[in-house]
Formats: C-alpha cells, structure tokens, sequence
C-alpha cells in the first residue's frame, strides 16, 4: 500500500462557510462551533468534488504603538472578550459555556496603507471563535476615538478574507496538499475514487484517509487544513501575467487550443513592440496640465511654504490629537479605577493601546476589572 499524501485541484464553483460542531482544526479548543469552508466544484478529470477547509478563523487588526508582547497579548485578549460581552448582554444575548470570544492574537510587522508611514511598525491580528464576534468587536472598537482603536480589515467579509490569504481567484483551481478522503462505509472498496487510488487503499491508510463522514453526494470529498492551501506558490511565478486572473485566462485558451489542435498565433504582451501614437486629446490635456503648474508655481512663490510644512506635521502629532479628539460617549462621567488598573495603565508600553488620553477608552479599559470585582463580591 502506499502510504503518501494526496495533492488535488478543485475548480471554485460555490464557496460556502458553516459552523461545525466537529472539526480537523488545529487551532486550540475555544469554542463548541468552529467556521469550516466548504468549496463545491469539479476536479481537472471532470467528477464532482466537495473541499472542506479547516483551520480558518475571522481577524481584525489593530495598531500596538509599541512593542508587541506577551503581557500585551494577555491584556488584549481579556479586554476584548469583556467588550464582546458587553455588547452581548446589552442585547440580550446569552453567552453559552465559559469558552473566550477571542481565539488567539498574532504580532504582525507591517505598515498602514492609510497615509504615509516611514517605516514599519507592530500590529497585533486577532482572531475570534466566529464572524459574529469580529463584527461585533469591530462595530465597538469603531466607536471609540483613537487611532489606535480604530480596526483594520474590519472591513473585509470572512469570505473574502479566506479567499485573499489563499490567493483563491473567481473560479480558478484550488490546489491542496495532504488531502484526506471521507467515506461512507457502504461503498465498494473496488471502486476507483480518485486518480489511482481506489476505496480499499484509501481504507487502509490512515493518513489518506478522514475521521469524519461524508456529508454531500460529491464522488471525491476531502478535507484539509487551510496551511495545505498551495495557490500562493503556484501564483508566486506566473508566466503570461501579475494578474492571476489574467493569467488563468491565457492557461485556459492555451487548454482548449491544444484540445482543438488549434495552431497557437498568440503572443505576450511584453515581446509586442507597440507603437506609441500621440493623440490630440493627449496634447490639450498635456498643455492645460503645464498651465496650471506655472499658474500654481507663480502663487507659490512668495510663501514659506517649507515652514508651513512642518508646523502642520507638529500640530498632527499623535499624542496631541488623542487631547483634541477626546469626546464623552456616554452620559455618565467614567468610573474612577482601582489601583491595581491604575499601576497596571502607567506600567504600560509607552503610546500603547493600554495607555491613552481619552477618557472614553480608560473606562472601556476599567469596565472589565470592575465586572471581576462586582462577581468576585456576589
């Protein structure tokens, strides 16, 4: 018998998520019901295929305005999850079991998209148990005022979250290593499943072969963990195009031409020599452009303008606008802390998320240590 891993391409008809009781994830135990992608399609041979993708969680990201660690870790994920909470028992909603909302938190080193940024600096990415907590936390976090609140890719539904860290494009092939086979106990260990393999070897070998049963009438359903997705090394060198989109087009018409005998004509684009003919639209615009510039140089040139520059820069400064943007979101003034919260807010990393002006974000930070108090008392 052969004791191999299976790699397979599935073509990407419809992508759907669901919550699942059981689950091939490795992540730690945080909830009763964990998201599991299904994708529906077909295989290149033609039969119909069911991939079930484990392992991937919805995420936010916040700016740290520090440096990233452990300490930070354990503070995010508490104040967090007593947020959620709030928000829960605000409408109504009963949290089933004792399980956290937040799966895990992960350092990521990289640079905002918004604005300029000179170098690179630390993000924390969070993941939660469901997309129904990471909105809900998002939704919070939007309302507070300060920078470093404000979440990123919050934006993004779980879906197109998936599909961008996999780089799974429109209907193009999702291609999976350590593929492992369901299958129902009635069928004939004769019968050819996929490729060589047939019912019975898969049977015999544990590696190819899932703990869990079949639940569509797809001829192959496997399961994977999202790390076995390979669709970034595939699109890491692409031959006719960046665009990975682009590129399945050429890969496409190459397969049918060579299926139709068909003489291949085409050529890339980057070995055309195109000539580049000036229109006369091109010349007004370019004529009105150079107006404009000498129109603005000449209003320029008795201004200061390098002076104005920086002193616009220094009036930005982040901990100032905290100061300005402060604004009271509740009624009621904030809850004065403990002095355990108190030392814990003034040992913090210098221009943390734990450490800012704005009041509103101190009593969301006091909220949680005096929920602890309150149960700790009954």
């Amino acid at each position: 018998l052969r004791c191999v891993m299976v790699s397979l391409s599935i073509r990407n008809v419809i992508m759907e998520m669901s919550m699942e009781e059981r689950s091939l994830s490795p992540l730690p135990s945080i909830a009763q019901r964990v998201p599991v992608f299904h994708i529906f399609g077909s295989l290149p041979t033609g039969e119909k295929a069911c991939l079930h993708v484990h392992g991937v969680l919805p995420y936010i990201m916040l700016r740290v305005g520090g440096v990233y660690n452990a300490e930070m870790s354990a503070a995010i994920e508490k104040r967090i999850n007593n947020l959620i909470k709030t928000e829960l028992e605000k409408d109504g909603i009963e949290q089933k079991g004792d399980k956290g909302f937040v799966a895990c938190t992960e350092k990521i080193v990289g640079r905002s998209i918004y604005g300029f940024h000179p170098s690179d600096e630390h993000f924390v990415k969070i993941l939660f148990a469901s997309p129904f907590y990471s909105s809900r936390a998002a939704s919070s976090l939007s309302s507070f005022s300060s920078p470093l609140l404000q979440p990123f890719d919050a934006h993004v539904p779980f879906h197109l979250q998936f599909a961008i860290d996999h780089s799974i494009f429109g209907m193009d092939f999702v291609s999976v290593r350590n593929a492992r086979f369901r299958l129902s106990t009635n069928r004939d260990h004769e019968d050819t499943l996929f490729g060589t393999y047939t019912v019975g070897e898969v049977v015999a070998d544990t590696n190819l072969l899932s703990p869990l049963e079949p639940q569509t009438s797809s001829h192959v359903e496997v399961d994977v963990i999202s790390a076995d997705i390979i669709n970034h090394e595939l699109h890491a060198n692409n031959e006719y195009s960046m665009n990975p989109g682009i590129e399945y087009i050429w890969k496409d018409e190459i397969v049918r031409r060579k299926g139709e005998a068909v003489v291949d004509t085409f050529t890339k684009c980057c070995q055309e020599n195109r000539p580049s003919n000036e229109l006369a639209a091109e010349k007004e615009f370019l004529a009105k452009l150079k107006e404009n510039v000498e129109g603005l140089k000449e209003r320029l040139e008795g201004m200061n303008w390098k002076e104005s520059f920086y002193e616009s820069l220094n009036e930005t400064d982040l901990t100032k606008a905290w100061t300005d943007l402060e604004m009271t979101l509740r009624d009621r003034p904030p809850s004065k802390p403990s002095a355990e919260t108190e030392a814990e807010i003034a040992g913090g990393v210098e221009k943390s998320v734990w450490n800012v002006d704005n009041e509103k974000e101190k009593e969301w930070m006091w909220k949680g240590e005096e929920q602890e108090e309150e149960e700790n008392e009954e």
